[in-house]
């Protein structure tokens, strides 16, 4: 279980005569482990390090789920789990080009990478040795080879494995939730749970913004009656814009989304449960996520740059003012893109992997475990070691009709195989003023703490006449994240991290 909290940190120089000058926690665990027959590294998710007197040594997890960053320099090193603390704490403020540029075009960080050149995430798997002023860090992704079952077997194996994995993952005390939404992932643990006897103090889903409806809710809602279970659904605060800039710090700097998620930690929290169950990385290998066969073959056959461009969203620099539109470029985004997914080449599943190492490992990873890091326990079912190896191992072809999660749940569980899962979420054109006023709040705040990065002359027209029209608003959303995203974080950099 975590034993320190987020904002924990760690530094230690060198002086000129051999000594050692430290600050901060010399020893610290964050996340759970657990006790795996076999093998030599515990499951869970976890980070931790530890200061021996003459070397500081840290480790993660195997897949580094749980955010730990470190930096170096001039005989010192710095390390914790909160990289605006880091960034604070080292004064290393100096920009990642190519990294924003590809946060910028999706959304998340590739690798280590991080907003700020000299500071970096721990590798999955990594161990980090600093002594004597020289900095040592391995890491490794685990990618499992192909392997061949028919369907039946598949499902077979699903059910098995993810009943074993719960079974390994039993709630710490009564006081556990499980938040719920309307999809298969959390619809899994909740059902095995109640197949193991672990019935949760209730589950707890969020509303959708204002400006949007969404079947989530109803869907949670629906699953929950047909189990008995209690269901909470929270409501989202009044302001967008003010929620973004709690959301900006909470994911450390390191993501545009987990927004919708906020008051669901915040109501655990009040109501002191100790434990929760997390459904991250469920659909990357079992539901289909983010699949395109044109796209498997472009990674197979070596084309990064094909699906580089594949998955960039269009335009996004047009927002950005001129300096920083040449320093993020698309080109600057596509080499680093390309790189990465060539990793994955020989993968069985190669977009899978590609997203899963990147977009689930660096942001979808911070609602888990930095959006709840106040929950003594968040527990990660589907990376369970046996279970993500099996399912990693099946190639593109067996998800590429995205219905394997589906199906497996209903074999696993007939007498819930009718409950309908949610829909997609769609502007609610019933209240354009919620998406007005999400555009003016969205205009003031860029008006007032804008920091160079924007260019208001492209923006503010556009969200003004958003304002006025909820039919343009509503393509205009897509972009409020990035938008925020940056006002946050030039405003992070004008505060000196305040």
């Amino acid at each position: 279980m975590s034993a320190c909290s987020s904002e924990s940190w760690f530094r230690v120089r060198r002086t000129n005569e051999g000594q050692f000058v430290s600050e901060g926690l010399l020893q610290a665990s964050f996340g759970y482990t657990i006790p795996l027959p076999g093998r030599d590294k515990p499951g869970g998710i976890f980070a931790r390090w530890r200061w021996t007197g003459s070397a500081l040594e840290a480790e993660n997890d195997r897949y580094g789920f749980y955010p730990l960053f470190y930096t170096t320099g001039g005989g010192w090193i710095a390390i914790s789990p909160s990289l605006p603390k880091l960034v604070k704490l080292t004064g290393m403020w100096e920009l990642d080009d190519a990294a924003l540029a590809v946060f910028l075009r999706l959304g998340f960080f590739l690798g280590e990478s991080t907003p700020f050149r000299h500071i970096k995430a721990m590798p999955p798997d990594g161990r980090l040795c600093w002594r004597d002023g020289q900095l040592h860090v391995q890491g490794h992704r685990h990618i499992a080879p192909a392997s061949r079952y028919s369907r039946d077997e598949i499902a077979s194996a699903y059910i098995d494995l993810f009943r074993q994995s719960i079974r390994r993952h039993p709630p710490t005390s009564d006081r556990f939730a499980m938040p719920l939404s309307g999809g298969r992932d959390s619809r899994h643990i909740l059902l095995e749970l109640l197949a193991c006897g672990h019935k949760p103090q209730f589950c707890v889903t969020a509303e959708a913004f204002p400006a949007f409806r969404a079947q989530e809710t109803w869907a949670a809602a629906q699953i929950a009656g047909a189990t008995g279970t209690a269901h909470v659904v929270v409501r989202q605060p009044p302001s967008y814009v003010r929620a973004e800039r709690e959301r900006f710090h909470i994911t450390r700097c390191l993501s545009d989304e987990h927004l919708l998620f906020l008051p669901v930690a915040r109501y655990m929290q009040s109501r002191g449960i100790e434990s929760s169950y997390d459904g991250i990385a469920g659909g990357i290998f079992s539901a289909g996520a983010f699949q395109e066969r044109g796209q498997q073959e472009m990674i197979r056959a070596g084309r990064g740059h094909d699906f580089a461009r594949a998955v960039m969203w269009p335009g996004p620099e047009h927002m950005l003012a001129l300096e920083w539109r040449t320093r993020f470029s698309g080109e600057l985004a596509a080499e680093a893109i390309a790189a990465e997914a060539e990793r994955y080449y020989n993968a069985p599943n190669p977009v899978a992997n590609f997203y899963f190492w990147n977009r689930t490992r660096r942001e979808i990873a911070l609602s888990p475990y930095a959006v709840q890091s106040e929950i003594p326990c968040v527990y990660a079912p589907y990376l369970d070691p046996d279970l993500y190896d099996f399912l990693s191992s099946l190639p593109a072809e067996e998800t590429l009709d995205h219905n394997l999660h589906t199906d497996v749940i209903a074999r696993a569980y007939p007498q819930y195989a009718d409950v309908p899962y949610a829909g997609s979420i769609t502007p609610n054109y019933r209240a354009p003023w919620r998406l007005s006023r999400i555009m003016a709040e969205a205009a003031l705040e860029c008006i007032s703490r804008s920091s160079g990065f924007l260019d208001l002359k492209y923006l503010l027209p556009r969200l003004g006449y958003a304002v006025a029209r909820p039919s343009y608003a509503a393509q205009m959303f897509g972009r409020i994240r990035s938008i925020l995203y940056f006002v946050n974080l030039g405003a992070f950099l004008q505060g000196g991290g305040g």
